[in-house]
């Protein structure tokens, strides 16, 4: 079918997930609330380099807990031939910061 060794979809994510933690570090932490639209277009073969493109969607302060945000991502992984091997939408909670004039921040890095 594939015509050669290729890799979970499951390995892909955690590499995904993997690369993006270690470049981008939530300032008080984050809790992950769960991903949408998980797609793994085309396959990750032995040797591919994989970089992720992470963009804010949609920041929001939480309706249940005002003192943290919900933050919305789309993640894009790429391989070195810039082909997509996977694409995700991601959800997390994150802490707020609540400033003199009473607007909230969400807190990223």
């Amino acid at each position: 079918m594939f015509k050669g060794l290729i890799a979970s979809g499951w390995h892909t994510a955690a590499i995904t997930m993997r690369l993006f933690v270690q470049t981008l570090n939530f300032a008080e932490g984050a809790i992950g609330l769960g991903v949408d639209e998980l797609r793994w277009p085309n396959a990750v073969r032995p040797g591919d380099r994989l970089q992720v493109e992470t963009e804010i969607i949609d920041l929001r302060v939480s309706r249940s807990k005002p003192s943290h945000g919900v933050v919305r991502l789309r993640y894009v992984t790429t391989n070195q031939r810039n082909e997509i091997v996977q694409t995700m939408f991601g959800f997390s909670a994150s802490s707020t910061t609540k400033r003199r004039d009473n607007t909230m921040i969400v807190e990223l890095m």
